[in-house]
C-alpha cells in the first residue's frame, strides 16, 4: 500500500471568454474543462474538476501527466506566441494553480 503524506501539482489553467461566460481548461489535462459565470468561478470550477482527474489517475495507478511551466520554447512556437499575441484579441488567460492532494492511500 502506497500512503501519500503530501502531493503538491501545479496546473495549468486557461480561461477564455465565452458566450455569456467564461471557459476554462487544462491543456496538459485532456478531460479538464470547465465554464463559470466570471474568470474567478471558472477557475475554481477547473481546478476541482483537476482535482478529481489526478485523483482518479492515482487510484488507478496511471503516470501522472508532465504539468510543467514552459521552459524550453522552439522558434516557433514563440513566433505562434509573438502572431497570437498581435493579431488575436481574445487571448486566453494563463494561471497556475497548486493542488494540493493530502493524506490519501491507495493500494
Amino acid at each position: 500500500m502506497i500512503q501519500l503524506k503530501c502531493l503538491k501539482i501545479r496546473i495549468r489553467i486557461c480561461v477564455e471568454k465565452d458566450d455569456g461566460g467564461y471557459y476554462a481548461y487544462c491543456p496538459e489535462l485532456k478531460g479538464v474543462h470547465e465554464d463559470g459565470a466570471s474568470v474567478e468561478a471558472a477557475t475554481e470550477n477547473a481546478k476541482e474538476s483537476a482535482l478529481v482527474y489526478i485523483q482518479s489517475i492515482l487510484e488507478h495507478n496511471e503516470p501522472l501527466p508532465l504539468c510543467a511551466e514552459e521552459v524550453d520554447m522552439s522558434f516557433s512556437l514563440l513566433l505562434g506566441k509573438v502572431r497570437s499575441a498581435i493579431f488575436f484579441k481574445n487571448k486566453p488567460i494563463v494561471k497556475f494553480e497548486d493542488l494540493d492532494i493530502s493524506d490519501l492511500s491507495y493500494a
